[in-house]
């Protein structure tokens, strides 16, 4: 629960980022072009769903702070 609080305070799509590290931990792990292809793909939709949810957000919900990042806290 404390790890959400925290997530929520800084970055709009908190489960985006675990995928995206979930994903570079199986390349890691794995180790070939196969899992390379497949974070990067993973990485790049994710990053981009994640910034165009996060404009939305700042759009349409009132309250919504304007300095939470999209994906990554203090960088997107």
């Amino acid at each position: 629960v404390l790890i959400n609080e925290f997530l929520f305070k800084y970055v709009g799509s908190p489960n985006y980022l675990g995928e995206i590290i979930e994903w570079l931990g199986y390349f890691l792990v794995c180790q070939n072009y196969e899992s390379y292809l497949f974070f990067q793909s993973t990485f790049h939709n994710l990053l981009a769903f994640g910034i165009v949810r996060n404009r939305w957000n700042k759009e349409n919900i009132e309250g919504y702070p304007k300095d939470r990042k999209a994906v990554f806290p203090f960088l997107v």
